[in-house]
């Protein structure tokens, strides 16, 4: 498992100020060993979550329903 890369943190966070340039943005930079893979960010307490987890749950779904 990795933590992204000090290039990875600084494209992010010009990628998030593009979008919430109204907000301090402040990332951690944390593994969840639940995450497997992707990102999951939290601005001002709403949840983005791009991770592999998510996208396998939503597609379980899905098909289920």
């Amino acid at each position: 498992m990795n933590h992204l890369s000090s290039f990875e943190e600084e494209k992010l966070l010009i990628s998030l100020q593009k979008y919430f340039n109204d907000y301090r943005i402040v990332i951690k930079n944390k593994i969840k060993k639940d995450m497997v893979a992707g990102y999951h960010i939290m601005i001002n307490g709403v949840s983005i979550d791009l991770t592999l987890k998510r996208k396998i749950d939503d597609l379980f779904n899905h098909v289920i329903n």
